[in-house]
Formats: structure tokens, C-alpha cells, sequence
């Protein structure tokens, strides 16, 4: 029959003591490590502490509570670390039936959290904060893997060029190409879009949080979201961007090529016309437009058009940080592009990002981050990489 978290108790000062000193040097290790079960550590930090009171050992540099329990195998640990938890043992080695232990206490303790139930009404009326996955990071991240994957097509179709065997093959992976050029183009905005969200998410003013204000913000056109920021969210000195900006007219002309994509509208270039001129049939093609080094032609993306749109993505959120107060800028800046943000509403219009020493360790990186160009400058435009055209379909 499973044990029940109940029957087990916390290790006493003497006993974590002698189990040190009878260590010959051993220190610990998790055996579940990164939240086992899913449960935040919230969660697992409420369970431990209405069954065994309070943490009863001094943590490691990179947690912030432990328990230390006590087992006839040797003693057992439950600990947070990088915004997760974790169960290990402590000053023992680890023996089958002190990996038996560990078992039964997992299983107990995950049992007892997945008692701790709130009701959607809980959470409306009783939440203060919370953790997000970050679309932005997700499709800037997934931009990454998608020209991750072309680029190693491209070593294999230069290798088939140059002995000039089996077209077919040749053929197909510049079609593949090409489709992986389509997605990049299309989660590189996503990026942009999931940038704007994240920051009507964290920083929309309460006035704007519910109701018929939420509603209607929801359903705002981006490029009025884009030019309104400082409007409905707190934490700005400034609009980010104005409609007389190079930058905002840029974005939305990418913005203009991404709904042409997205709902297959049938364009300029890929129409092929047909007309009748001196009594001779002409057939003339549609013509494709480049504007801000984008184009309106999906089947003739190439690799540059790509990394040119991430760097407008990036020219665009450094251009927000920019715009925003002292004291957040910084912090967000850190964690702009963490996949899992964890926040604070702390008081009205206003929001704690939780961070930790760690956090700030390559600070002078995010610094110099926030001083680059925000500018369509030679840099936008030279992209140093050799572009690749994939054979038109």
C-alpha cells in the first residue's frame, strides 16, 4: 500500500549533523530533479509546509528553502533551484533502497499536491502574479531551427552542384528549402506579434485588465497597439514608435506582406497575365514589390529576406526597451526573451519580474543590447551572409 506523506517527518539538527560527519565527504545529489509531476514550487512549497512546518535546512546558493527528511535509507532533501524543485538525498550514498525510499516519497508528496485545487473564480479574484510561456521567445526560437534545418540542406544541394549528379534529388531540396524559407518568414513575425503581447500582457494598465476595455484592446488592429503602448500600458516614458518613423513604416509594410501570406490572397506576383496588344496574346508576369529590403513574393524568399526580418523584429523590441522607465527596463530586458517570465502584480499599474543574482551575471550583454542602432542602417541592409535563391516553383 503506497505511504502517505504523513508518515514521514523532518530529520532533526543532530540528525542532518551526524549524517555529515559520518559523509567521508559526501554532500548530495537530486535523483528528481526539474519539478517532477509539473507541480510548480509553489504548490510543492505550500504541501511541505502545512504537513512539516517550516524549511529546517540552510539552502544552497541557488535556492531559496529545504527540507530535510528522514528516512531509515539516510536522509532525503526537497529543495527549490532555477525557478524549479527538486528531491535528492544528502550526505549518503545512493543505495537501492534508499532510491526505493525516494519513490515512495514522491509519490506521496505528488499525491498530496495534486489535492491543492483552485477554481478559475480563485484565480480571478486571487491572483497576484503567475509564470508565462512566451510566445515571442517560442517563434523566435523556432525562426532559429527552421534556417538551422535550411542551411544544412544547403550544404547538401552545393555538394550535388558541384558533381552535377541526380537533379531529381537536387530539385526536391530546393523545393524543401524554399518551404522552410515560408515558415522562417511566418514565425518571424509571430515573433514580433508575440513580442507586442507579452508587453500588453505584463505592463496593460489594471483600468484596461477586464472587461469591455480588455475586450475591445483585444481586438485592436497591432499597429495601433504598436503606436498606442504608452497609452494603455504602464512602465513607458514614451511612445516607442510614431507613424513618421522609418522603423513603424517598415513593420507595417511586413505586417501588410505576413496577411498576404497568411490568408493565401492571390497578389501581384502570383498572377500571370494574359493580354491582347497589336493583335499579338502576350503573356506578362506579375510583378513582385521590395520595399525595407522585404518582399511580396512568397516563392522567391531567400535566406537574407529572412534574417532581414528578424533584425526588424530585433530593431523593434530594442526600440520598445528603449522607450520604457528606469527601473524595469533593465529587468526586462533580461527576460524579454526567456521562454517562462514569473511576475509580481504588486500594486496598481505595476509589475515585479522575479529575478535572481543569477539572472544578472551577463548584465554588460543586455547593456549593449539596449545600445544598438534601431535604425534601417547599412547593417539592416548588407547582411554579410551568402544568399541562397532556391529554385522557383
Amino acid at each position: 500500500m503506497p505511504k502517505k506523506l504523513s508518515v514521514y517527518r523532518l530529520a532533526s539538527k543532530e540528525e542532518i549533523k551526524e549524517a555529515s560527519r559520518q559523509s567521508n565527504g559526501l554532500t548530495g545529489a537530486a535523483i528528481f530533479p526539474w519539478s517532477p509531476g509539473g507541480f510548480h514550487r509553489s504548490v510543492i512549497y505550500k504541501v511541505m509546509h502545512e504537513t512539516f512546518s517550516l524549511p529546517n535546512h540552510y539552502p544552497g546558493e541557488k535556492s531559496t528553502w529545504e527540507w530535510v527528511i528522514y528516512t531509515n535509507a539516510g536522509l532525503l532533501t526537497v529543495y527549490d533551484y532555477k525557478g524549479g524543485w527538486s528531491i535528492g538525498y544528502l550526505y549518503v550514498k545512493p543505495t537501492e533502497e534508499l532510491m526505493a525510499e525516494t519513490n515512495n516519497f514522491r509519490d506521496a508528496l505528488l499525491e498530496e499536491a495534486k489535492k491543492v485545487k483552485i477554481s478559475k473564480k480563485q484565480i480571478k479574484k486571487g491572483k497576484i502574479g503567475g509564470s508565462i510561456f512566451t510566445p515571442y521567445s517560442l517563434y523566435k526560437n523556432t525562426t532559429g531551427e527552421l534556417m538551422g534545418q535550411a542551411e544544412k540542406i544547403i550544404d547538401e544541394i552545393n555538394k550535388l552542384e558541384r558533381i552535377m549528379e541526380n537533379i531529381g534529388e537536387l530539385t526536391n531540396k530546393n523545393y524543401t528549402v524554399a518551404s522552410l524559407f515560408r515558415a522562417a518568414f511566418m514565425t518571424s513575425f509571430l515573433s514580433l506579434e508575440g513580442f507586442v503581447n507579452l508587453i500588453y500582457f505584463l505592463f496593460i494598465k489594471d483600468r484596461y485588465r477586464h472587461g469591455i476595455q480588455k475586450t475591445r484592446l483585444d481586438r485592436e488592429m497591432l499597429p495601433s497597439k504598436i503606436l498606442e503602448m504608452d497609452t494603455y500600458c504602464h512602465s513607458f516614458k514614451h511612445a516607442s514608435l510614431t507613424q513618421k518613423d522609418e522603423l513603424f513604416s517598415a513593420i507595417h509594410y511586413f505586417m501588410d506582406i505576413r496577411n498576404q501570406f497568411l490568408h493565401a490572397n492571390i497578389c501581384e506576383p502570383l498572377q500571370t497575365h494574359v493580354v491582347m496588344l497589336d493583335k499579338y496574346i502576350l503573356t506578362v508576369k506579375g510583378k513582385s514589390e521590395e520595399k525595407f529590403g522585404l518582399t511580396t513574393d512568397i516563392r522567391n524568399l531567400t535566406n537574407i529576406h529572412i534574417l532581414r526580418a528578424e533584425k526588424l523584429v530585433e530593431k523593434f523590441v530594442i526600440k520598445t526597451l528603449q522607450s520604457m522607465t528606469d527601473d524595469i527596463k533593465i529587468p526586462f530586458a533580461i527576460v524579454h526573451s526567456y521562454i517562462w517570465i514569473d511576475y509580481i502584480w504588486d500594486k496598481t499599474d505595476s509589475v515585479k519580474l522575479i529575478l535572481g543574482e543569477e539572472d544578472y551575471m551577463g548584465i554588460e550583454f543586455v547593456e549593449e543590447f539596449l545600445e544598438q542602432s534601431t535604425e534601417l542602417d547599412k547593417e539592416y541592409y548588407n547582411i554579410k551572409e551568402k544568399e541562397f535563391k532556391p529554385l522557383s516553383l
